[in-house]
């Protein structure tokens, strides 16, 4: 089972304990989805911002839209299909092994979300406004720097109303990449806080017919 101190503790999958995508789900709906994390910085024009999880945008994490024979394509009715159980890592597999092999990478990763929101272990960057970027041309606002041996992972977020950033999507480099030097605000952290919020429940079982 994954839990907290799993989660504080996790260094990457290998082969001999494989990542187990439900149990996985499951933590991530407890402690991750439905938060609002707010983060206190030392910036003056940026001196709080909200990061806003929802269950709904982990497929667009994982890169799912980029699988070509998935059975449903709606995020929201993929989540349930993981959260139920019925979808786990080879069914993914089996259905576009291409795709799967691609972005397997970025599905192991997300476990290092819990220290990034809860614990800001990770770089924080505005994007730059008007300097020409891959982030810029992607319509990202901040980005979440995460080196894990040799693979730089980054957390892309768009934002809302009210300096609220909602994740967008995980995005690998290499440590050298002309993409990672760009000119951005850092963000230095001083604190962070984190609220649960309501959201629409999932429908993880089928509905009853009437």
């Amino acid at each position: 089972m994954y839990d907290v101190n799993w989660a504080l503790n996790f260094t990457g999958f290998s082969k001999e304990e494989p990542m187990d995508l439900h149990q996985f789900i499951l933590f991530y709906h407890e402690h991750i989805a439905d938060f609002d994390f707010q983060f206190n910085t030392t910036d003056t024009n940026s001196p709080v911002f909200i990061v806003s999880s929802r269950w709904s945008q982990l497929p667009h994490l994982m890169g799912m839209k980029h699988w070509t024979n998935l059975p449903v394509q709606q995020p929201e009715k993929q989540y349930e299909q993981m959260h139920s159980g019925k979808w786990d890592l080879e069914f993914l597999r089996s259905a576009d092994e291409h795709a799967w092999n691609e972005f397997l990478p970025r599905i192991e990763f997300l476990p290092n979300l819990y220290k990034m929101l809860y614990q800001g272990n990770c770089t924080i960057k505005l994007v730059h406004k008007t300097m020409d970027s891959k982030f810029r041309r992607r319509n990202m606002d901040m980005i979440f720097i995460s080196p894990q041996g040799d693979i730089v992972f980054v957390l892309e977020l768009r934002k809302g109303r009210d300096n609220i950033f909602f994740p967008s999507s995980v995005t690998q480099y290499s440590p050298n990449d002309n993409t990672l030097k760009g000119k951005h605000n850092l963000l230095k952290i001083t604190s962070i806080t984190h609220e649960k919020v309501v959201s629409k429940p999932i429908e993880s079982k089928p509905k009853k017919r009437k």
